[in-house]
């Protein structure tokens, strides 16, 4: 829907102030522990805060702190939160003992990790409470009763709240499902649709300038991902098995193992501390 599209195109925005908290909190740190900022100790802070802002961008983006247009408690969000904030501290720590940047007290650390925490909670929460007030519009549901309440638990979940939904079943007559489908916004379409039907009901959704949302079965899927080959005068499509391609898998590979040294490399300094607790 183009909400979820628009809420989509504020990740980067959602990202950024996240960020930003992560800044303020560490600001917030120095001045609750020094009542100012010691000049060492902030050349440390200043020499180190790229890296705290990349092990940040890394984190949000591991645990999603930016998707918040996803079916997710406020109390879920909370946990991914402190997770991610614990790891942050840790690596941040690893880094400031790689970069040699030993000005940088660990009391600040905590400090910053506890502020980070409640500023990036009081952020997510005001801005779930702004989204939730707004209203998608009318949705008109095409399916059986099998499929009804699976999809529309999936339709109001927290981020669409105050969406209007009608449900019909999809062997009605074609002329109802056109009156239904006057007063709604967008039409969503359940598999057990027949394929001539769902040709129609798109066609006449088109004919309406309706946004028609499909939910696909195998072989929807399949073909999504086939590709034309002419042959003479017949049009062919090759579908392909799901999976990477050989180039695909090896770029993966290789950033798994670019990451794999790059975290093994910050937390080493770490190694011989939790030796010495054992």
């Amino acid at each position: 829907m183009p909400y979820i599209n628009e809420l989509r195109n504020h990740k980067f925005l959602i990202i950024l102030v996240d960020l930003l908290c992560i800044l303020a909190a560490y600001i917030a740190a120095f001045y609750i522990r020094y009542q100012g900022f010691p000049a060492k100790n902030w050349e440390s802070f200043v020499s180190l805060l790229p890296w705290i802002l990349l092990i940040g961008l890394f984190f949000i983006s591991v645990y999603e702190l930016y998707a918040l247009d996803r079916k997710n408690t406020l109390w879920d969000i909370l946990v991914k939160i402190f997770v991610a904030v614990t790891f942050m501290a840790f690596l941040t720590m690893a880094a400031s003992y790689f970069f040699r940047e030993f000005a940088l007290p660990r009391s600040i650390l905590f400090i910053a990790s506890v502020f980070t925490i409640v500023l990036l909670a009081t952020w997510k929460y005001v801005f779930l409470k702004l989204t939730r007030r707004n209203v998608v519009g009318k949705v008109l549901f095409i399916g059986d009763d099998d499929n009804t309440e699976r999809m529309i638990s999936k339709i109001k979940h927290p981020m669409l709240k105050g969406t209007s939904i009608k449900q019909v079943h999809p062997n009605i007559p074609m002329d109802k499902i056109n009156h239904y489908m006057r007063h709604a916004d967008y039409i969503i379409l359940c598999t057990s649709i027949q394929k001539e039907k769902k040709s129609m009901i798109i066609y006449h959704a088109m004919e309406c300038n309706k946004l028609v949302y499909v939910v696909p079965t195998l072989y929807e899927l399949l073909l999504q991902r086939s590709s034309v080959t002419p042959l003479d005068d017949t049009m062919l499509m090759s579908v392909k098995p799901f999976g990477l391609t050989w180039d695909q898998a090896f770029i993966k590979r290789a950033f798994d193992v670019v990451t794999s040294a790059f975290t093994l490399i910050c937390t080493s300094p770490l190694l011989p501390i939790s030796c010495n607790f054992n």
